[in-house]
Order: C-alpha cells, then sequence, then structure tokens
C-alpha cells in the first residue's frame, strides 16, 4: 500500500488562490542574471506591456498552466516578455498589481520586472531537491537550480509563498463589517489575549498592513484597496498529549466601504471564495433602540443589513446555503447591558459582563457557544431585528452568533483612559478553528451498560434479541477531548473501552 502524503493544501497570502502543490507546476524564481533556456534569451528593448481588456480576461489568464503536466511540456510562457536592466516582466505579477492591487501600469510594470523563473522537474540535471522532502510532502519548497538555491513562489501571480505552506494546514480567515463596526479593534485585542501563541510571518512588504503588530488602542481605519494579508504561525496545544500544533492563520480584513455593496466586493474581496472561515461584524450602536439609549442619533442602520445582500449575491449560491463557517459577532456588547433584555435577566445579563478568560487552555465550549447563540438571537427579536436572524438562516448553512466587547468599555461615552477589558474575543475566533479541525472540545457523560460478560455484543444489547439478556446494570463516566471530526469515533470507541 503507497504511503499517503503530508501534503496539506496551501492558500496563497497575496492572490488568496487554494491550491494543492501536488497537482500544479510549482515555480521558483530565479537568482540575478539567472536564465530559463526555455524562455530565450532577454531582449533588449524594453515596451510598455498592453493592460487587461476585460476582467473575465484577467480572471482566465491568472489560471494559465494552473494544471500539473508533464515536467518538460511547459513552453515558454513568459517567452513575450520584455526586459529592463537585465530582468524581465513578469506577467502574472503584472496582472496581479494592476487587477488584484488597483495599480497603475506604470507602477504594475516597475514592481513586475523580476528575475526569470523555473518549473520544478524531478528529472533535471540542472535541478537538486531533498528527497526527504519530496518521499514526504511530494514537492520541494526549495531547489537548487545549477548550484544557486531557490524559493517556490505562488503559480497563479507569482509572489513569494509563505515558509511552510503545503506542511502544516493553512486556514484563511475573511473579516466582513461596515465602517466602524470595529473589525481592526477586534483583532486587536485578540491578539493580547491569545498573543503567547502567535508568530507573525508576513513578507516584508505586507508588514504595514499587519493590524496584530500595531499597539496601538484604536487602529486607523482600513484601506479601501485589496490589502496584503497578516500571515501568523498559530500554536495549539494538544490538551491529551500536552504537545503544540502548528498551523498558519492568513488573516485579511475588508474595508467597510467594499463591504455593503456586491460590486464593490467583487473588485476587492478575492479571499472571500476562498475562506476557512468569516467574521462577520455587526454594529449594535447602528441599531436604533440602542441608539436612543445611547442619547445617539443614527440614520445608517440600513447599511449594515445590506451587508447580508451583498455577500448572498458575491458567492451567486444559486439558492443554496453557503457552507464556509460564519461567526455572527455583535461587537460592543458592552453598550447592551442597560437594555432591559440583559439588565433584567441575570442568567442573560452574564453574557455582556466582563469574565476571565483565562486558564481555559483554549477550549471550545459548544454548550456555551449554543447558549449565547440562543442568547444573542433573542435580543434581536426583541428589539426588532428578527430579519437578522431570517437573513443569517438562509444565507449560511453552519453559523453561530456571538457577543464580544474588544475593549470592555464606550470610549465615545467613557473617554479613552479605562483600563481595557475584552469580554468573550476568542469565543468566535477559537469556534472556527474547531469548525476547522484546528481546536477542541470537550465531551463528557453517564454512559449506562449492562454487564453481561459477553463482550463482543455489548454495544448491541438494546437492540433484538439480545435486550432480553438480563445483566447487571453499570453507569460509568466518559470523558474526552476530540477535534470536530473525531466527535463520533472518539465516543463510540470511549463507549465500547468502558463496556468491555
Amino acid at each position: 500500500m503507497a504511503k499517503r502524503l503530508k501534503c496539506e493544501d496551501i492558500v496563497c497570502t497575496y492572490c488568496y488562490e487554494r491550491f494543492s502543490p501536488l497537482k500544479l507546476n510549482m515555480h521558483y524564481r530565479l537568482a540575478d542574471g539567472m536564465v530559463n533556456p526555455l524562455h530565450g534569451e532577454i531582449p533588449v528593448e524594453e515596451e510598455k506591456p498592453e493592460e487587461p481588456e476585460t476582467k473575465e480576461q484577467v480572471e482566465n489568464e491568472f489560471r494559465i498552466s494552473s494544471r500539473r503536466t508533464s515536467r518538460r511540456s511547459a513552453g515558454a510562457v513568459n517567452s513575450a516578455a520584455k526586459a529592463i536592466k537585465g530582468k524581465r516582466l513578469d506577467e502574472k505579477l503584472f496582472k496581479f498589481y494592476t487587477d488584484r492591487m488597483g495599480m497603475g501600469a506604470t507602477e504594475a510594470q516597475s514592481r513586475a520586472m523580476q528575475n526569470d523563473f523555473v518549473e520544478f522537474d524531478v528529472d533535471s540535471p540542472d535541478i537538486d531537491y531533498d528527497a526527504t522532502e519530496w518521499k514526504t510532502y511530494g514537492f520541494a519548497e526549495n531547489i537548487v537550480y545549477k548550484g544557486t538555491k531557490l524559493k517556490w513562489i505562488c503559480p497563479y501571480c507569482h509572489n513569494p509563498l509563505v515558509s511552510g505552506a503545503g506542511k502544516k494546514k493553512m486556514l484563511l480567515f475573511s473579516v466582513i463589517g461596515d465602517t466602524n463596526a470595529g473589525k481592526t479593534v477586534y483583532f486587536s485585542a485578540l491578539q493580547r489575549l491569545i498573543g503567547d501563541n502567535l508568530l507573525y510571518i508576513g513578507n516584508d512588504d505586507s508588514d504595514d498592513y499587519n493590524f496584530f503588530s500595531s499597539g496601538t488602542r484604536l487602529p486607523s481605519s482600513t484601506n479601501t484597496k485589496p490589502l496584503p494579508s497578516c500571515t501568523m504561525m498559530y500554536l495549539q496545544k494538544n490538551p491529551e498529549t500536552g504537545e503544540s500544533e502548528e498551523y498558519i492563520l492568513i488573516f485579511c480584513d475588508i474595508a467597510g466601504e467594499n463591504c455593503t455593496s456586491e460590486e464593490k466586493l467583487k473588485r476587492t474581496a478575492f479571499n472571500l471564495p476562498n475562506s476557512s472561515g468569516i467574521l462577520f461584524m455587526i454594529d449594535p450602536t447602528r441599531f436604533e433602540t440602542i441608539a436612543t439609549i445611547l442619547g445617539k442619533k443614527t440614520n445608517v442602520e440600513e447599511d449594515q443589513h445590506r451587508l447580508f445582500t451583498a455577500v448572498y449575491n458575491f458567492f451567486d449560491a444559486g439558492g443554496r446555503k453557503l457552507k464556509i463557517p460564519t461567526a455572527i459577532v455583535i461587537g460592543k456588547s458592552d453598550v447592551l447591558r442597560k437594555h432591559h433584555y440583559f439588565d433584567s435577566d441575570e442568567d442573560k445579563k452574564q453574557y455582556v459582563l466582563p469574565y476571565s478568560e483565562s486558564g481555559k487552555e483554549n477550549i471550545v465550549d459548544l454548550n456555551v457557544t449554543d447558549k449565547v447563540d440562543e442568547v444573542t438571537r433573542g435580543f434581536l427579536k426583541t428589539i426588532g431585528k428578527g430579519v437578522y436572524n431570517s437573513n443569517v438562516d438562509m444565507i449560511f448553512d453552519n453559523k453561530k452568533y456571538f457577543l464580544v466587547s474588544s475593549l470592555g468599555y464606550d470610549p465615545e461615552r467613557e473617554g479613552d483612559g479605562n483600563a481595557i477589558m475584552p469580554n468573550r474575543v476568542e469565543e468566535p475566533f477559537m469556534w472556527l478553528l474547531f469548525q476547522n479541525d484546528a481546536a477542541y472540545s470537550h465531551h463528557s457523560e453517564k454512559y449506562t451498560y449492562r454487564a453481561t460478560g459477553i463482550k463482543l455484543m455489548n454495544t448491541k444489547l438494546n437492540k433484538g434479541i439480545f435486550s432480553k439478556i438480563k445483566g447487571k446494570e453499570v453507569e460509568k463516566d466518559i470523558s474526552f477531548y476530540y477535534r470536530k471530526s473525531e466527535f463520533e469515533t472518539k465516543l463510540a470507541q470511549k463507549r465500547n473501552e468502558e463496556a468491555e
């Protein structure tokens, strides 16, 4: 039986294409002065490239040479490129800068003048690679071409791939919310709580967008153009073995100005289709009922409601529910404490009051998650916003509501000098990790069975003729940690172990 390769799908942190390196011709950027003979000599003349004619052409060209073909059959993909100062115009990179980043042709051409590239060829005498890496994963992250070490690049956009891609599970989280919904502030608060488990590994040219390391209390508004993502290494402790498991997390914060329009989303939210999870941020101070309590006037409440329409039309689901796990986060939950729905009920009020999130070891409590979802739905119905519940249920298949407060207080009413006390900030993030098998939950139950001495039949004694076999009833406590995909298997295993 063939050994299963340990390869994980790769997500490019620039163009957000998700792919398997086992199915593609992987590309590697050459060093200065090196030329790929398959692409011909570098021309000496400089010519301005033609801009793409239509968006459809660009999307199709992004996928040129995407399928993994014969190693030696790949033609001169870049043979028409022009050169300047010994470099070629990388057409894939040029299209990325013009279409995805919104740059003009002049700036895009300047940035896209790069060294040539080669494709991996396992039979080439000019290419050396780590044989152990190849046998373990089925690919080579780095190769040695004619004595020079090269690192791979994305086969779609020709930007660098993050270190460890393909070897560690990569999860892309997209954040949607209207302007001032608190998206970036939320991530700053999240970093404060789980920062010990995070390591920023983004590329140098995306440092400006690393909102995790900004160090500011209230980060500035997100740029309206598509941005490089914020890429982190995340360590998740296995509660049973105590060992740390590594994941690569990619966070993409979509500008609020682009979230309420289907057309704007299509021009900027290239990350959404390949998302592993969506954080859908809602600002409760936009609700008229809450704004009145706070002494504010609001005329932008309807903008938030358009978020659902924009997302639904963006995915063009054709009536089918979106399968991507989605956390609908009601932010600024501290302002809800004065509403009678929470203030008059201590059981409900506990979900909008500060509490300690330490000592939980990042375990997802699904009972609490279900309760918060129930309470939040009840609140929206109470203030006449039951339409939010209906829209969420119609659009998303795997979804939960969450109540969070990134600061623990309202800086507009209480000033900016209070101590920051984030409330329930981790819960939506950990739930999304759990939905992707990257976090653990805990299950415990009392399991009752009849001890008959018939070990092989114990698990079926409650059915058919075996139900008449008399035996002493025994009650056992079952307790275990599990990933989402492991629950049914582990539950059956634990019950069988107790019944033997």
